[in-house]
C-alpha cells in the first residue's frame, strides 16, 4: 500500500514538473515573440542554402535554381537573379508578432532611371526607400549628406542639413530678389512652419464633416495643447466584395516621416450586395507636440466614413475629396456639400449619370457636370480661397498639391512652404534646394551596392509576413532591359 502511494506521489510530481516546464516554455515563447530581451534579429539572404524555404519568390523573377514547390508557389535558391519588369514582389515569413525596423542591402548591375524598394504597403511612401535615382546620381549641385539624407544646393548656402532645416521658417516667408525660393523633396516629408491663418485661441473648438467620404483620404490637422481626437462611422458598401480584400480601414497618424499611431479596423467579411451597418470608431492620440499632423484613411472603394468629428478646428483634406452622398449607394439620402480650396484648377470625376449636376464656384461661375469620367476646369474669378457648391454626391473633386475644407473657418495651409515632389521631369532651373532620403549607391568592380533602413509602424507584421516589392519604372526601356541582382540581405529587427 505504501509503495502504491509513493508511486502515485511521484507521478503527481512528474505531472507538476511537466506543467511548470510547459508553462515556462510558453512564457518564454510569448516574451520572445513580443519583446526583445536579447536584441534579437532575423536575417534573410538570397543564398539561403538549406534554409531556402524561408522565402517564396514569385514571377517575373528569373531564378537560377528552382529547388521545389511550396504552398505559396515556387521556392527558389537565388545566388543571382534578373529583374525584367517594373515591379516584382516576394514574401518573407516573420517569426515575430511585431518588428521595429528593417535593414536592407542589395548588390546589382544595371542603369535604371529609378530603383525603389517597398516593405509591406506599396501605396505608403513612408515604407518606400530609393535604391538609385539617375537624376540625383548625376546632379552636379553642391551636396551635403548625413544619416541617410542628402541636401542638394544650386548655390552653396548651408554647411549642414540641420542648418537648412532650422532655416525653413525664414525660407517660407523670404524672397531672394524677385524670385521665390523653391524646394523639392524626394521620399522625405519636410516639417512645415505654421500657417499664420491659424488662430491658436480657436484650435480646440472642433469641426465636423457632415458628408459621407468614400475610399482613401488624407487629412492634415493642427494640434496644440490637447490630444488629437476624432470619431466617425465606418460602413461598407459591399459592392465589390472579395475574400482577398476584406474592406479593412487602416487609420494612421504621422508627423513627417515618423508614424505615431496605427489602427486597423477590419471589415465585416460578409459576402453580400447590401451595405453593412455603420460602426462607430473613436480615435485619440495623446502626447503630441504642437504642430501639423497627417491622418491617413487607407482603404478600398468599398469603404465609406460618415459623421466625422474632430476635436480640433483646423482640418483639411489633401488633394482629393470623394463625396458619396447619393441614394444609389443605399447608405443615405442624396445631398450636397460646400467646399473651400486654395486651388484655381480643379479635376472633376463622375462614374454615374445620377451624379450629373451643376457646380457653383464663388457664387458666380456655373459648371455643368454632364459627362462620365474626368474633366479639368479652371476657376475664373479666383481668390485666395475658392468656394465650391456641390448639388449631390458620388463625385470626386481633386487638385494635386492643394487642400480642401468643409468650412471656411476650418481651412488652413498645412504646408505654407512650397515644396515640390521631386521627379525626373521637374525643371531643375526652377529649384534652389532638393532634400532627399537618398544616398548614391557605391560602385565596386562594376557592381552597385546600397544599404538602407526603414522604421516600421506598429501592427505592420500582424499577419506574420512582409511583402517586399522592388520597383524600377521604365526598366523595359533601358539599354539592357533588365537589372542583374547578385545578392540581397534583409534584416528584421525587433
Amino acid at each position: 500500500m505504501r509503495k502504491n502511494q509513493d508511486k502515485s506521489e511521484r507521478a503527481r510530481n512528474i505531472v507538476r514538473i511537466s506543467l511548470i516546464v510547459a508553462a515556462g516554455v510558453l512564457i518564454a515563447y510569448v516574451l520572445f515573440m513580443n519583446f526583445n530581451p536579447f536584441n534579437a534579429t532575423v536575417v534573410y539572404k538570397t543564398n539561403f542554402g538549406n534554409n531556402s524555404k524561408l522565402v517564396t519568390m514569385e514571377r517575373p523573377f528569373t531564378p537560377i535554381t528552382l529547388i521545389g514547390k511550396g504552398d505559396d508557389g515556387s521556392i527558389y535558391e537565388i545566388p543571382m537573379l534578373k529583374m525584367k519588369t517594373e515591379q516584382v514582389s516576394f514574401t518573407l515569413h516573420v517569426p515575430y508578432t511585431k518588428i521595429k525596423s528593417v535593414e536592407f542591402y542589395i548588390k546589382y548591375k544595371g542603369d535604371p532611371e529609378e530603383f525603389l524598394v517597398n516593405f509591406g504597403n506599396i501605396s505608403d511612401p513612408s515604407l518606400t526607400r530609393p535604391i538609385e535615382n539617375k537624376s540625383l546620381y548625376w546632379l552636379r549641385w553642391d551636396r551635403v549628406e548625413s544619416n541617410g539624407l542628402a541636401l542638394f544646393q544650386k548655390r552653396k548656402k548651408f554647411r549642414t542639413i540641420p542648418d537648412f532645416l532650422n532655416a525653413l521658417p525664414e525660407l517660407a516667408s523670404r524672397r531672394e530678389g524677385a524670385k521665390e525660393i523653391k524646394i523639392s523633396s524626394y521620399y522625405y516629408d519636410l516639417a512645415q512652419p505654421a500657417d499664420p491663418r491659424i488662430d491658436e485661441r480657436k484650435v480646440n473648438t472642433g469641426t465636423s464633416i457632415n458628408n459621407t467620404l468614400r475610399g482613401p483620404h488624407t487629412f492634415y490637422v493642427f494640434v496644440k495643447d490637447k490630444p488629437l481626437k476624432f470619431s466617425f462611422y465606418k460602413q461598407e458598401l459591399n459592392m465589390f466584395e472579395s475574400p482577398y480584400d476584406p474592406d479593412t480601414l487602416t487609420v494612421t497618424v504621422s508627423k513627417g516621416d515618423e508614424r505615431l499611431f496605427t489602427k486597423a479596423i477590419p471589415g465585416d467579411e460578409v459576402m453580400t450586395n447590401e451595405p453593412s451597418k455603420p460602426v462607430k470608431e473613436n480615435i485619440e492620440v495623446r502626447g503630441l507636440n504642437p504642430g501639423v499632423y497627417k491622418v491617413d484613411f487607407v482603404c478600398n472603394m468599398d469603404v465609406v466614413v460618415k459623421n466625422l468629428k474632430f476635436a480640433q478646428r483646423y482640418v483639411v483634406l489633401d488633394g482629393k475629396v470623394f463625396i458619396s452622398d447619393n441614394k444609389i449607394h443605399k447608405i443615405g439620402p442624396t445631398k450636397g456639400a460646400t467646399l473651400y480650396t486654395n486651388s484655381n484648377s480643379l479635376g472633376i470625376e463622375v462614374w454615374h449619370q445620377e451624379s450629373f449636376q451643376r457646380l457653383m464656384i464663388n457664387d458666380s461661375q456655373k459648371v455643368t457636370v454632364d459627362f462620365l469620367g474626368h474633366k479639368d476646369i479652371e476657376v475664373e474669378n479666383f481668390g485666395e480661397l475658392n468656394k465650391i457648391e456641390v448639388e449631390r454626391g458620388s463625385l470626386i473633386i481633386s487638385s494635386q498639391g492643394r487642400y480642401f475644407a468643409f468650412s471656411n473657418d476650418s481651412y488652413f495651409n498645412p504646408k505654407p512652404l512650397d515644396v515640390l515632389p521631386f521627379s525626373e521631369n521637374i525643371p531643375l532651373e526652377d529649384l534652389d534646394y532638393i532634400i532627399a532620403r537618398y544616398t548614391n549607391p557605391i560602385v565596386k568592380k562594376g557592381w552597385k551596392e546600397t544599404n538602407l533602413s526603414v522604421d516600421f509602424p506598429p501592427s505592420t507584421v500582424a499577419g506574420k509576413y512582409i511583402r517586399v516589392t522592388l520597383i524600377s519604372p521604365g526598366i523595359e526601356n533601358t539599354v539592357s532591359g533588365e537589372l542583374l541582382i547578385s545578392s540581397m540581405r534583409i534584416k528584421l529587427i525587433k
